[in-house]
């Protein structure tokens, strides 16, 4: 795996889950006229999956909201944990690659890890 596609993937999981919170923030405070803390709040609450339970009543809108909210977040913090156990287990397997190859089985696991 190419190092600098590595870190360019973790930057973009990172990016995207940034993204979540901040539409999460400009959503509560737009639909429910949430104050900004609130609407931090809010959205963290969500997002872990908490569940602590609302600020304030919800209108309809903001439940329609919360729910593609919560359904965004799984799926990017799914894209995010799936990208940085890539990138743990991906130099976990080189580094055991290294000490392989000193004994003389560099070919056999190189091929291994391309795949």
């Amino acid at each position: 795996m190419d190092y600098n596609n590595s870190r360019r993937q973790v930057l973009i999981a990172m990016l995207l889950l940034f993204l979540v919170i901040v539409i999460g923030v400009i959503g509560y405070t737009q639909i429910d006229n949430f104050g900004f803390i609130d609407s931090v709040y809010m959205t963290i609450i969500t997002i872990s999956t908490v569940g602590y339970g609302e600020v304030k009543d919800l209108s309809d809108g903001g439940k329609l909201f919360t729910s593609g909210l919560i359904l965004a977040s799984l799926i990017i913090l799914g894209y995010t944990i799936s990208i940085l156990t890539q990138k743990l287990v991906h130099s976990q397997l080189s580094f055991f690659i290294q000490l392989k190859a000193r004994k003389g089985d560099q070919e056999k696991w190189r091929i291994m890890l391309s795949l």
